[in-house]
């Protein structure tokens, strides 16, 4: 029976490390960390080396791993892809720490998404409704984000052509309940203030008509001619 190792993984290019465990003594084995993978995806394989740590039966092997793991502090250090203290690694269901989401976070940046990626992710939450409080998470995080032009661009590009269709009743519902009780106009005027705005508009109004008047002068002219001759001659014509 072959033992097991415990190993220790080192990026060779920033000298991030990973610590883990193996029944056997596969040379090609590298890991199986959630933020190890991402790190050998995006630095490829040859870019890391792996050690062996200690080497004994299988018994002893998730023991000894814990003890490495606890030795080089390697849940705590940003040293290290470690996400977790014992040797199990993490577990369906298990909740995990705002540390380790802040470090897998941090892991996947710069990591693009596999094609077909958001087709999958489509299938996977059709039918799943969110509750009020992820909806209003949701809601608090995406406040005060900027997307870049470069994204909205990208949107837009994959938008053109795709005909949505009308929308339903029920959307059109919730539409409207949403809107309720929003006032659009949060100035109060008197009625003087309201006939001074009208009057101030009327007059900016009459500004721009004269600005297009003595820019296209010529133009201008040429089509009141046009319609004056028009009118003569549908009077004359129907003189008779």
């Amino acid at each position: 029976m072959e033992n097991a190792i415990v190993y220790i993984t080192t990026n060779l290019i920033n000298g991030k490390k990973y610590i883990g465990s193996h029944n056997g003594n596969n040379p090609y084995y590298l890991g199986s960390g959630a933020r190890l993978k991402y790190a050998i995806k995006k630095y490829g394989r040859d870019n890391f080396k792996r050690q062996t740590l200690w080497e004994g039966p299988g018994a002893y092997m998730r023991e000894m791993e814990e003890y490495y793991i606890d030795y080089y502090n390697a849940k705590i250090s940003p040293l290290f892809y470690n996400l977790t203290d014992k040797g199990t690694g993490w577990v369906k269901g298990q909740k995990r720490s705002e540390e380790t989401i802040a470090k897998m976070s941090e892991a996947r940046k710069g990591t693009p998404k596999p094609e077909g990626f958001g087709a999958k992710l489509a299938i996977v939450n059709k039918g799943k409704t969110r509750s009020e409080e992820t909806k209003a998470k949701m809601s608090e995080d995406r406040k005060g984000r900027v997307f870049s032009e470069e994204r909205n661009a990208k949107i837009r590009e994959a938008m053109k052509g795709k005909n949505l269709g009308p929308r339903s009743e029920e959307t059109k519902a919730k539409i409207s309940a949403s809107r309720k009780g929003i006032k659009y106009n949060k100035i109060k005027q008197t009625k003087e203030e309201r006939k001074e705005y009208h009057k101030q508009y009327r007059l900016a109004n009459k500004e721009k008509q004269r600005e297009w008047y003595l820019k296209n002068r010529e133009k201008a002219i040429e089509t009141a001619t046009k319609r004056y001759y028009k009118l003569k001659n549908n009077l004359e014509r129907n003189r008779f």
